[in-house]
C-alpha cells in the first residue's frame, strides 16, 4: 500500500474510532426514545468502558500515522502494556458494578450486554486477533493462510 492511501486509511481509522465513542451510546439512546427507554446505571457504565477501548484504539491509529508522517519516535510497548493492564482493572471493575447494582428493566440488560461484548471484542481487536477485515488484503491473507492475523497493537509491543 502507498503511503499516501495508508495514511489516509490510518487516519480514516483513528477518526472512525473517535466518532464511534459518541455515536454508538447516541444510537443506541436514540433506538430506545420511542418506548421511553432510560439507560441505566449499567449501561452507562458498559458504554464508558467501551468508549475508554475506543479511545485507546484511536490513540494507536493517531500513533501509528504520526510515526510515518513524520518519522516520531513513540514507545508502543510501555504505553499500550500499562493500557492492557489498564483495561483488565476496567473491566474487572466493572464486573463488580453490575453484580453490587440491580439492572433497571430489560433494556438496561441489553445496552449492558451489547457494550460490554463490545468491549471485550475491540480489546481482543486491539491487543490480541485482528478481528476487523474490510480491506482485499486482509481478505487475501485469511484466504491464504487459513487463520486470523495477530492483531498490529501485540505486533508492535512484541519488537520492544
Amino acid at each position: 500500500m502507498k503511503k499516501d492511501k495508508l495514511l489516509s486509511r490510518l487516519k480514516q481509522l483513528y477518526l472512525l474510532e473517535f466518532c464511534n465513542i459518541f455515536l454508538l451510546p447516541f444510537v443506541f439512546w436514540l433506538f430506545g426514545q420511542p418506548h421511553n427507554h432510560v439507560l441505566g446505571q449499567n449501561t452507562i457504565v458498559a458504554m464508558a468502558l467501551n468508549g475508554v477501548l475506543l479511545l485507546e484504539g484511536s490513540y494507536l491509529w493517531f500513533r501509528i500515522s504520526r510515526k510515518l508522517r513524520f518519522k516520531e519516535q513513540f514507545d508502543f510497548g510501555r504505553t499500550f502494556k500499562m493500557l492492557k493492564i489498564l483495561n483488565f482493572g476496567l473491566l474487572a471493575l466493572t464486573i463488580i458494578i453490575f453484580i453490587v447494582n440491580p439492572f433497571q428493566g430489560a433494556y438496561d440488560k441489553i445496552g449492558t450486554t451489547l457494550f460490554l461484548l463490545l468491549a471485550v471484542l475491540e480489546h481482543i481487536n486491539y491487543f490480541e486477533i485482528q478481528l476487523m477485515y474490510d480491506n482485499s488484503n486482509d481478505l487475501k491473507y485469511i484466504r491464504q493462510y487459513r487463520r486470523f492475523k495477530v492483531a498490529k497493537l501485540k505486533r508492535l509491543m512484541a519488537k520492544v
